[in-house]
């Protein structure tokens, strides 16, 4: 330990950041100096970066909603095995709602609850529960759905609430951590539904993104001013009426909705829709259980143009929907099959994983 600590800073973060979760906590707990340092935001950038690169994992729901599952990106056997994550808090019965977990940043995950939202760290077993935000009408059901980013300018976490009564959203409140208060934001540009992702809230530009319905008024389309793109290439046409989907952003810095153009070829907004950021870029996952699955990525944040087909993976007509689970190097697809089995499509070959430990329906 003296050796360690008699280390460079630098030197002693790298070794560290090679100690698996579980020691790592004992180290917290037997030296102060070492506490001090892996608390260090530094640090947890760092670790989680190694551990991505090395061993990057999945967290899935089973379909009940009760228990996380920790899954290996890189399915390497026929049986791959799980590991049961033990969330920081206890589910009572009879609860307000199932476990969603709504998105991740520098390693801290955003669990909701019912009205009850959490954020914890699984490296660290560290957590919070956030003040319930209250009602603007508390005579009404209230369903809240929430999203989780950061801030990179200002280093501020925050946690976004859309209120909804009757699938119709009645506010917006955001929560900065280390304030201990929701504030409401602004109202003007509400669409009438959002569409939960399906992976969580996915983080790309600086902005949160859900699927989503409903009318949005077309001269709100984009801030020009805060989105930093030219106009010429803002996408400002009316929307199809036959076309009700979308994607709707909530720009973290600035507290603003924004919409987010559509990919021409997708008009018809048919099959199974999911947002996920693929190496830095918006990407759309779509099934439309007939014919196979694709993905087409945003090459150029905003500008509509820019949406290009990354893949399509042929598969014959299924009742149950595919997603795409992972995805590396643009070459090597894990996709979720029927019930506990997946799919690895690497080389236009394809091999079926069963995953062990872990009910028979699962989302991740």
């Amino acid at each position: 330990m003296s050796r360690l600590l008699g280390l460079p800073l630098n030197m002693k973060m790298v070794i560290l950041s090679r100690v698996p979760p579980k020691a790592l906590a004992r180290c917290r707990c037997v030296c102060k100096l070492l506490s001090e340092l892996i608390v260090n935001p530094c640090f947890t950038k760092l670790y989680i970066d190694h551990a991505y690169k090395v061993n990057p994992k999945i967290m899935v729901t089973d379909l009940d909603c009760k228990y996380n599952y920790s899954l290996d990106a890189q399915v390497s056997s026929t049986n791959t095995r799980t590991r049961k994550l033990y969330l920081p808090y206890r589910i009572k019965r009879g609860s307000p709602g199932p476990i969603v977990v709504n998105g991740s940043c520098d390693g801290v995950i955003c669990i909701s609850n019912g009205e009850h939202c959490y954020l914890w760290s699984p490296t660290t077993r560290e957590n919070s529960k956030l003040p319930n935000a209250p009602f603007k009408k508390p005579w009404r059901i209230q369903v809240p759905m929430f999203g989780f980013g950061c801030n990179r300018c200002t280093k501020e976490y925050k946690v976004v609430r859309f209120e909804y009564f009757m699938l119709t959203p009645q506010e917006i409140k955001v929560y900065t951590c280390g304030t201990n208060l929701w504030r409401s934001t602004v109202q003007s540009s509400l669409p009438r539904h959002f569409l939960g992702s399906y992976n969580g809230v996915p983080q790309v530009n600086g902005a949160l993104h859900w699927m989503g319905k409903g009318r949005v008024d077309p001269n709100k389309l984009f801030n020009l001013k805060n989105l930093n793109i030219p106009p010429s290439q803002y996408h400002t046409a009316r929307r199809n009426p036959k076309e009700p989907n979308f994607i709707v952003a909530f720009k973290i810095e600035y507290e603003e909705i924004l919409e987010i153009p559509w990919p021409n070829l997708l008009f018809d907004g048919v099959g199974f829709f999911d947002l996920c950021d693929l190496e830095g870029c918006l990407s759309l996952f779509r099934d439309n259980q007939d014919d196979g699955v694709e993905m087409w990525v945003m090459k150029q944040y905003g500008v509509k143009e820019s949406w290009v087909k990354l893949f399509i993976i042929n598969l014959p007509p299924r009742l149950d929907f595919t997603k795409v689970l992972y995805v590396q190097n643009n070459s090597e697809y894990l996709l979720q099959s029927n019930g506990n089995k997946v799919k690895v499509i690497s080389n236009n070959r394809v091999k079926l994983f069963s995953i062990v430990a872990i009910p028979t329906r699962f989302r991740e």
